[in-house]
Formats: structure tokens, C-alpha cells, sequence
């Protein structure tokens, strides 16, 4: 008989939507009888990736897609990178775990109560 595998362990210091979309996720994946088999350094990666992009879009949004550099040039704001990057991995992990809109609709729809990921979110603006 398989032991029961325990609660996700929420990794310590993120941003306050993460911490709430992940629990969604989790408890998504529970309902679905999918939490049993995924690794939870799986889904550590993807709450932290979620952090970067969350954060990283955030500076965007303030400090705007162009800033100058320490010689005054008129560059693109760096944090653009470390935000796609964030969100390339994200999207590899969502999409394992069927947690992309199309994988949803594949799969037969989601519970009523999983919001939109920050990365979701993000795009919708």
C-alpha cells in the first residue's frame, strides 16, 4: 500500500499571490488525484518561477520596459529577461501538470475556485 503523500510544503518568502495561486494548484491537484504523483522540488520550482516572474513583472510595470544604464543610455529594462526566463519555465511546468488553460479544457475543465496564475493574470492586462 502506497503511503499518502503529505501536504505541500510552501517554500518560505513569497509574494503574497503566489503563496495563494500555488495553494490553489495544490489543492487542484489533489482533487484531481494528481498531487500523489509529482515531486515536490517540482513544484517548489514552479513557485518560485512564479515569484520571479510575479516580481519581476512588478519592477516592469514601475520602472516601465526602457531605463537608462549607468552611463545614461536608453537600454530595455534587464528585468524583461529574468521575466521571460521565469515565465519559459513556469510554462513547461504548468503545462506537465495540466495547469494551462488548453491542458484544462482538455482535461475536462478545473474547479470553479482555481484562480488565474500570476502569469495568466499578467497577460489578460
Amino acid at each position: 500500500m502506497q503511503k499518502k503523500k503529505t501536504l505541500f510544503d510552501m517554500p518560505r518568502g513569497l509574494s503574497e499571490p503566489v503563496i495563494a495561486y500555488m495553494t490553489d494548484v495544490v489543492g487542484y491537484l489533489e482533487a484531481n488525484g494528481k498531487y500523489s504523483r509529482i515531486d515536490d522540488a517540482s513544484l517548489h520550482m514552479l513557485a518560485r518561477q512564479l515569484d520571479v516572474f510575479y516580481c519581476a513583472a512588478a519592477a516592469v510595470n514601475v520602472e516601465g520596459l526602457m531605463v537608462y544604464d549607468d552611463k545614461q543610455k536608453l537600454i530595455a529594462n534587464p528585468k524583461i529577461f529574468i521575466m521571460n526566463q521565469a515565465e519559459t519555465m513556469c510554462v513547461k511546468v504548468m503545462k506537465e501538470y495540466g495547469l494551462m488553460a488548453k491542458a484544462r479544457k482538455e482535461l475536462g475543465g478545473m474547479a470553479a475556485s482555481m484562480k488565474k496564475s500570476p502569469l495568466e493574470q499578467f497577460m489578460d492586462k
